[in-house]
C-alpha cells in the first residue's frame, strides 16, 4: 500500500493530475460558451428588439459594456443587470425581431461551432491555461514549499478570473442575470486572490521577511473580506475589484522593495528577486496601469481587458526562463525534462482526440498520425527550446580531450597552471577564479551554486571559481559533472606526460653516460699526449663535455663551483695571452644557490665571450673581474685597460655575432648586459638572476 502511495506521490503524477484538471476546466468553459444561444446578428447601439407581443427594447451603450467592473456607479450597475435580464429574455423568445437602420431581421438561433468563438475568447483561455500550467509545474516539483504553493495558487486564481471573463466578455449581447453575476463574482474573487498570493509570495521568497506570518494572514483576511463585501454589493461599485487589485499591486511593490533590502548580501537571492520581481511588476503592473487604474479614476482604458490579460503571461514566462538562469525555487534543469515529457504526452492525446472526434478518423490511423506529428514537429521544437533556454556552449568530448592535452603538454608548470585556468574560463566564463584555502578531492558546488570548488591539478592549487557565465547563472549538476570530466582528462594527460618525461630523462641520461665515458675518455687521452699549446683547448673541450653531460642529466651546479671553474679557465687563457688577471677569490657565502643547466651554461658562455673579446681586440695588459652574489641575482663586472670598444659599435649597434649571442643568452635567462667605454679600456656589467625556474 505504501509502495503504491509513494509511486503516486511523484512530480510526474502531480503534474499530470493538475493538467488533466486544467483540461477539464477548459473543456467545460468551451462547452458553456457553445451552449449560449447565438443568432449571428451584429447587435449595435441604437438597434431595437421587438417581441412577438409588440414590446420594444432599444439597445444602449450600457448594454454593450463587456466588463461589469467598468461600471463605477451602483445605480448604473443595477440597471445594467436589469437590462441584461430583459435582453436575454427577448433573445430567447420566439418571434423576436431586430431592427437596425430600417433593416429588420428575425432573431433565431443559428448553429455555433468552436471555430466561431472570438479571438479574444481564446486569448483569455490561453492566458489562464499558461499561467496555471507553469505554476502547477513548479508546485509539482516542490509541493511542500510555501513559496511554490502560493505561486501555484496564483496560477489557479488566474485560471479563475480569465476563464470567467472569457465567457461574459465574449457574449453576443446578453447572458442570464444569475450566470452573469456568478461569473463576475468569480472574476472578482480570482483577481483578488491573485494579489493576495503574490503579496504573500514576496513576503516569503526569496527570503522570509521579518513578521511575514502576521502580515500574510492580515493582508489575506483584509482583502478577502473586502472582496466579499464587493461581491455582495455592500461597498460602492468604484471601490470594487479594480480598486482592490490596485491596492494589492501597491502591496506587491512594497514587498518587493522589502525583499530587495533583505537580500542585499545574498547574491543568489537578489538575482532570483530581480528576475521574478521584474516579471511580476511588468506583467501585473502593466495590467493595473493600463486597465484597472483608468477605471478607478473614471478614465478610458488603454487596452481592452481580454487583451490586457496577456500581460499576466509575462509573469509565468519570466518564471520559466528564470528557473534555468537563477534556479528559482531551487528546481533544477531536470524540471524542464519533466515539463517536456508531460507536454509531449498531452500533445499526443489532444491530437489523437481531435482526429477521432472532429475529422472522423479511425483510432489506429489517428494514433499513427499523432505519433508522426509528435516526432516530426514537437520533438525538434522541444530540442530547439531546450537549446534556447540553456544558452550554454556545448563542448564535444574530442574537444575536451584536446583541451586537456593542451593543458598537460605545456612546457612549464606555470604554463600548465595558466592553461588550466584558461580552460576553466572558457568552459564556465566565471567572473572570478582564485586559489581556495579549502582542500577538496572532488568537484563541489558551494554557496548554493554561486561557486565551484576544483581539486588541485596541473601544478595548480585547489581553485574556487565564482559567478559562472558572466554572473548570469549558477553552477548546477551538469556544470559540476563537466568540471569533473575535464579534471579526469587533465589528470590522465598529466600521468601520460609524466611517463613520457621519465622515459625521455632516462634516455638522456644514457646518452650522457655514453658521452662522458666514450668522448670524455678520448679527450683525457688526448690531454696526456698533447703539447702545451693544444692541451688548454682539449681541457676546455673536456669541461664543455662535462657541462653538456650535466645539462643532459638535468643536474644543477652550485654557483661557487661554477665560478671556481670559470676563474681557473680564464686564468689559463689570459696567461697564455700575456694578460694579468685580477679575480679575487670570494669569501664563503651563507647563501650559495644552485643553477640549472640553462643558467650555468649562459653564465659560462657569457664570460668566455667577454674574455675572448679582451684577448682578441682589447690589447690589454690587465683584466679585472669582480663578482657580487645577492639573494636573487648576481652582478659580474669585467674591466680591462685596453684600447676600449669602438664608439661605432656602441652607438650604431654594429656588434658582431659574439656580442649578439652574448645578449641573446642573457635575455634567455632574464639577465642583462651593459657595455661602457672607459678612458682607458672597457667595462662590462653582467646581471644574472638565478631564481629562474
Amino acid at each position: 500500500m505504501n509502495k503504491l502511495k509513494n509511486s503516486l506521490n511523484t512530480p510526474n503524477v502531480r503534474l499530470l493530475g493538475a493538467l488533466v484538471f486544467m483540461l477539464s476546466c477548459t473543456a467545460a468553459v468551451i462547452g458553456m460558451a457553445l451552449a449560449q444561444p447565438r443568432t449571428g446578428i451584429a447587435f449595435d447601439v441604437g438597434g431595437v428588439l421587438r417581441s412577438a407581443e409588440g414590446q420594444t427594447f432599444e439597445i444602449e451603450a450600457l448594454d454593450m459594456t463587456p466588463e461589469p467592473g467598468e461600471i463605477a456607479v451602483d445605480a448604473d450597475l443595477d440597471r445594467f443587470y436589469q437590462r441584461q435580464g430583459a435582453l436575454e429574455s427577448l433573445l430567447s423568445s420566439e418571434g423576436t425581431v431586430y431592427e437596425q437602420d430600417g433593416f429588420e431581421q428575425s432573431v433565431t438561433k443559428v448553429p455555433f461551432a468552436v471555430s466561431d468563438l472570438m479571438a479574444i475568447f481564446w486569448i483569455q483561455i490561453a492566458v489562464g491555461v499558461g499561467a496555471f500550467a507553469i505554476s502547477v509545474w513548479v508546485w509539482a516539483l516542490r509541493p511542500r514549499d510555501l513559496a511554490t504553493s502560493l505561486f501555484a495558487l496564483s496560477g489557479v486564481s488566474t485560471l479563475l478570473f480569465t476563464f470567467s471573463a472569457a465567457l461574459y466578455t465574449t457574449r453576443e449581447l446578453a447572458l442570464p442575470v444569475g450566470l452573469f453575476k456568478t461569473l463576475a463574482a468569480m472574476n472578482c474573487f480570482g483577481a483578488s486572490l491573485f494579489g493576495i498570493c503574490v503579496v504573500g509570495l514576496f513576503l516569503v521568497y526569496p527570503v522570509r521577511l521579518k513578521f511575514w506570518r502576521p502580515i500574510l494572514i492580515t493582508q489575506a483576511v483584509v482583502f478577502m473580506a473586502w472582496t466579499g463585501l464587493a461581491i455582495a454589493r455592500i461597498t460602492p461599485a468604484n471601490y470594487a475589484v479594480n480598486f482592490i487589485t490596485m491596492i494589492e499591486m501597491l502591496g506587491i511593490l512594497l514587498a518587493i522593495i522589502a525583499q530587495y533590502f533583505a537580500t542585499s548580501r545574498l547574491p543568489q537571492a537578489r538575482a532570483a528577486l530581480i528576475w521574478l520581481g521584474l516579471a511580476v511588476l511588468v506583467g501585473a503592473g502593466a495590467f493595473i496601469l493600463l486597465n484597472a487604474v483608468p477605471l478607478v479614476f473614471d478614465s478610458e482604458v488603454a487596452i481592452e481587458q481580454g487583451y490586457a490579460f496577456l500581460f499576466f503571461l509575462v509573469i509565468y514566462i519570466g518564471l520559466a526562463a528564470g528557473l534555468r538562469r537563477y534556479r528559482l525555487f531551487e528546481v533544477g534543469q531536470w524540471a524542464y525534462r519533466i515539463l517536456f515529457y508531460a507536454v509531449g504526452a498531452l500533445v499526443l492525446i489532444a491530437l489523437d482526440v481531435f482526429l477521432v472526434s472532429s475529422l472522423d478518423v479511425s483510432r489506429v490511423p489517428a494514433l499513427s498520425v499523432s505519433l508522426l506529428v509528435l516526432t516530426l514537429v514537437y520533438l525538434p521544437l522541444r530540442d530547439y527550446i531546450w537549446q534556447f533556454v540553456g544558452r550554454r556552449q556545448k563542448v564535444k568530448t574530442q574537444d575536451l580531450l584536446a583541451e586537456a592535452m593542451h593543458v598537460a603538454l605545456a612546457s612549464s608548470s606555470s604554463g600548465r597552471s595558466e592553461r588550466w585556468q584558461g580552460l576553466l574560463k572558457k568552459l564556465f566564463d566565471p567572473l572570478k577564479i582564485e586559489a581556495s584555502l579549502e582542500e577538496v578531492n572532488e568537484v563541489q558546488i558551494v554557496e548554493d551554486g554561486l561557486q565551484l570548488l576544483i581539486p588541485s591539478v596541473a601544478n595548480t592549487p585547489c581553485l574556487r571559481i565564482s559567478y559562472p557565465w558572466a554572473g548570469k547563472a549558477l553552477f548546477d549538476v551538469e556544470s559540476s559533472q563537466l568540471a569533473a570530466q575535464v579534471l579526469i582528462l587533465v589528470k590522465q594527460a598529466e600521468t601520460n606526460r609524466e611517463a613520457y618525461d621519465r622515459g625521455v630523462i632516462e634516455e638522456r641520461r644514457r646518452m650522457a653516460r655514453d658521452l662522458h665515458d666514450d668522448v670524455g675518455a678520448r679527450l683525457m687521452t688526448g690531454i696526456t699526449l698533447a703539447d702545451d699549446k693544444l692541451r688548454p683547448n682539449l681541457q676546455a673541450a673536456l669541461e664543455d663535455i662535462r657541462s653538456i653531460v650535466s645539462g643532459i642529466s638535468e643536474e644543477n651546479v652550485v654557483l661557487q663551483n661554477l665560478l671556481a671553474e670559470v676563474r681557473h679557465e680564464t686564468a689559463r687563457r689570459v696567461e697564455s695571452a700575456g694578460i694579468t688577471l685580477h679575480w679575487p677569490v670570494s669569501s664563503a657565502q651563507s647563501f650559495d644557490p644552485q643553477l640549472s643547466y640553462r643558467q650555468h651554461k649562459a653564465i659560462r658562455s657569457a664570460l668566455r665571450e667577454v674574455v675572448s673579446n679582451v684577448i682578441r681586440h682589447a690589447r690589454a695588459n690587465q683584466l679585472k673581474v669582480s663578482v657580487e652574489v645577492g639573494e636573487n641575482k648576481m652582478n659580474i663586472v669585467v674591466e680591462d685597460d685596453g684600447c676600449g670598444i669602438p664608439e661605432s659599435i656602441l652607438s650604431a649597434g654594429a656588434a658582431g655575432n659574439g656580442l649578439k649571442n652574448l645578449q641573446y643568452r642573457l635575455r634567455d635567462i632574464q639577465g642583462s648586459i651593459q657595455i661602457v667605454r672607459l678612458t682607458q679600456g672597457t667595462r662590462i656589467d653582467l646581471v644574472v638572476p638565478y631564481g629562474l625556474q
